[in-house]
C-alpha cells in the first residue's frame, strides 16, 4: 500500500507540539481550513485509540471519514501516525 511521508522542525516544547496534535477537535480546524466538522467518538481523555469522525469536502464531494491516534512518546523526533478510514458521503 502507498502512503505520504513528511517531516517538519518544530521550535517549541515538546508537550506543547504533542498536546496540539493530541487534540484532533482543535487541530484539524487549525491545520486544515476545508474541514467542517470533527467528532470525537470514543470516551474518555485523548491519547493512543481515540477516534475522531471528520466531515470534510473533497474533490467537491462532502466525505466522513474515522481517524485515530497511535501511541505517541513525547520526545524530540517522535513520530506521530494517523490512520485514516475514508468513507463516502452518508457514511458514519
Amino acid at each position: 500500500m502507498a502512503g505520504m511521508k513528511s517531516a517538519i522542525d518544530i521550535d517549541r516544547p515538546v508537550d506543547a507540539v504533542c498536546g496540539f496534535f493530541l487534540d484532533l477537535e482543535r487541530s484539524f480546524f487549525r491545520t486544515d481550513p476545508t474541514v467542517e466538522s470533527v467528532v470525537k467518538t470514543t470516551e474518555g481523555p485523548h491519547g493512543a485509540g481515540t477516534t475522531f469522525r471528520v466531515r470534510q469536502p473533497v474533490m467537491g464531494k462532502v466525505r466522513n471519514r474515522r481517524c485515530g491516534s497511535s501511541p505517541l512518546t513525547q520526545t524530540a523526533g517522535s513520530t506521530w501516525r494517523r490512520s485514516s478510514d475514508r468513507s463516502g458521503p452518508g457514511s458514519a
